[in-house]
């Protein structure tokens, strides 16, 4: 089972993250809080960022883009990109 912590940004809006405890060693790192990535993700401000990323998506289907302040890169995974992530991600931490 994965561990999974989700923040919801608005009605439509839903972020999952998972493997939360390994992320937060990762932020703390970084000094970034939790109140940086609410304010860098805001739906209505990053609006014009997911439709750029939307037009050049790839083969796969999934999407990169930058938070609309650069502070953060999102990408969509598929559930198998995910579940190799997830796997490397204790090395990588």
């Amino acid at each position: 089972m994965k561990e999974e912590d989700s923040l919801q940004i608005n009605e439509q809006v839903k972020i999952s993250e998972y493997s939360p405890s390994l992320f937060e060693v990762v932020r703390e790192m970084d000094n970034v809080a939790s109140k940086d990535i609410l304010g860098s993700l805001d739906a209505a401000k990053n609006r014009q960022q997911v439709f750029k990323a939307k037009e050049s998506a790839g083969k796969s289907g999934s999407f990169f883009f930058f938070s609309y302040d650069r502070r953060f890169l999102i990408k969509t995974m598929n559930n198998s990109e995910l579940e190799v992530f997830i796997n490397c991600l204790p090395d990588y931490v």
